[in-house]
């Protein structure tokens, strides 16, 4: 990652509004990428702004979930990346959020799957 001075100052803004997303722009550094991702939103929908701090990059999450939540997802998104950092020093800041996407799609797989398993046999239950 480039020092301090030379990466660029920006803010990030996510939108948050299951799924509903385009990528709108990438923006990209030697060893610095920068995402700006834009997100359609329901019109009748009340929006709640929160900025949380994710592996030490401050980000705007404006979205229709609860503060709580978003609070909950940001604590979980840096949990899981600190715990990939711990186990993989080596990697920048890219790859560790590359697979903490990863391990969370898996493990969001393995749910719905479990879920899915379960509906089945609660409807052979019922016969």
């Amino acid at each position: 990652m480039p020092p301090e001075s030379v990466r660029p100052k920006r803010k990030s803004t996510v939108l948050i509004h299951p799924f509903s997303f385009q990528l709108k722009r990438f923006h990209g550094m030697i060893g610095y990428i920068v995402f700006t991702l834009e997100v359609k939103a329901v019109a009748d929908q009340q929006k709640t702004r929160l900025t949380v701090d994710i592996y030490g990059q401050t980000y705007t999450i404006v979205g229709s979930e609860t503060s709580s939540h978003v609070r909950l997802v940001a604590s979980m998104v840096d949990e899981k990346m600190r715990e990939i950092s711990a186990r993989n020093p080596y990697l920048d800041s890219a790859k560790i959020a590359v697979l903490a996407a990863v391990n969370t799609v898996h493990d969001y797989l393995k749910l719905k799957e479990r879920i899915e398993q379960l509906e089945e046999e609660l409807n052979k239950l019922k016969g």
